[in-house]
């Protein structure tokens, strides 16, 4: 990790400051690809989905400096119920309009929207997310071994063959990173 990295506070506490403009521009670049998959798969049409992405976050603004963080409930949750109500917002709007998606309102109820999917969509995304956006506070093989080893699943032996470093480099590279993770990220892995 750089030696001008140090640790701060989570990112969802810094967004309470409504001042912490770093901490809003690393908020928007982590969950910007996560919603408009979300809108996507909600079957909003591709020149809606950056709107909606920026209604999301205009509400987030408002929202997230009064919000507390309860660790029995989980972000991804209330992230999504906020993307789904401005989606059923749009639709609203749009429907004496020319359609510009191919589902209704009480199509976001249905179960493929399920607490599941929700969770199995942020994951993937989050982590990987977060992940790359820490990789510069380190040097190219912790990264490398990192991203090989926790993203793509490798086998530590191959990933340390390949990079030319030992397996416990590999584990030490996970051992590192996820903690840089937790730093900055840990109450949105929650």
């Amino acid at each position: 990790m750089s030696t001008s990295q140090s640790t701060s506070p989570s990112l969802l506490e810094r967004l309470r400051q409504t001042d912490d403009r770093e901490a809003w521009f690393r908020f928007v670049d982590l969950y910007t690809p996560l919603l408009l998959t979300w809108v996507r798969r909600l079957r909003v049409m591709n020149q809606d989905r950056a709107d909606l992405v920026q209604d999301v976050f205009r509400e987030l603004i408002k929202v997230l400096p009064k919000f507390q963080y309860d660790p029995s409930m989980r972000f991804r949750g209330y992230l999504f119920q906020i993307a789904r109500a401005k989606v059923s917002d749009h639709f609203r709007r749009s429907a004496n309009a020319e359609p510009t998606c191919d589902i209704d309102a009480q199509q976001l109820s249905a179960p493929d929207f399920s607490p599941e999917w929700i969770e199995q969509d942020y994951n993937a995304h989050i982590f990987r997310r977060a992940a790359q956006l820490i990789a510069k506070d380190f040097d190219v093989a912790t990264a490398k071994a990192f991203h090989r080893y926790m993203i793509e699943g490798e086998a530590p032996a191959t990933v340390a063959a390949d990079l030319g470093i030992s397996t416990d480099s590999v584990y030490q590279a996970r051992v590192r990173v996820l903690k840089r993770l937790r730093e900055e990220f840990g109450d949105l892995f929650n």
